[in-house]
């Protein structure tokens, strides 16, 4: 019996661990979605309101960025040298 829980905790170790390495890469991924949609990193505490936060954010992580420069920076993919899409009219 003692094998099955150490096995249990050594998987909730390694888990926890996990969503500890992948917690900041994946916050500034996000915030830097954001500053392509002009939008501040602050936003991404919506995401604390449960299911209307999600879905917002998850909205807006699909849309495409502002096209040219805006007050984050450059555009990422002008200065990749990538055509834009034609926008639907």
């Amino acid at each position: 019996m003692t094998g099955a829980i150490d096995m249990t905790l050594g998987v909730q170790f390694v888990t926890g661990i996990f969503g500890l390495v992948t917690f900041l890469p994946s916050l500034a991924i996000a915030i830097r979605r954001l500053h392509d949609l002009d939008r501040t990193g602050w936003w991404v505490l919506l995401g604390l309101i449960p299911l209307i936060g999600w879905i917002i954010l998850l909205i807006w992580y699909v849309t495409k960025g502002t096209e040219g420069p805006n007050r984050f920076g450059p555009d990422p993919l002008a200065t990749m040298g990538m055509p834009a899409a034609p926008r639907a009219a």
